[in-house]
């Protein structure tokens, strides 16, 4: 083999390579998006289990009600994110104040 044979071979070897990376990166992408809807999917009805089951609190509906109405100030019903230890997973939680609560 020459000098021009062993480029030539080099060049292709080369390209495939190259090509073969390329798909590859394009197989990733495709299931780091599929991955992060699915989280994302998750995410959503967690969130809504969560509302779920604060309605199911009688105080917190009626609560709800009354700030909707406008009969109670919104800052009586106050969402925080909090984190929880075991998975770092953020969470909201609904906090009324006791005085609030009674006059509701």
């Amino acid at each position: 083999m020459t000098v021009m044979e062993l480029g030539a071979l080099g060049e292709f070897v080369g390209s495939i390579t190259v090509i073969a990376t390329l798909i590859y990166l394009a197989l990733q992408i495709r299931q780091n998006t599929s991955q992060q809807k699915r989280e994302e999917t998750v995410s959503i009805q967690h969130g809504q289990n969560t509302v779920v089951a604060l309605m199911q609190d009688s105080a917190v509906v009626r609560a709800y009600v009354k700030a909707a109405d406008g009969d109670t100030p919104a800052s009586v019903l106050m969402f925080e994110p909090a984190t929880t230890r075991n998975t770092g997973d953020v969470d909201h939680k609904l906090t009324i104040e006791a005085e609030d609560l009674e006059r509701i």
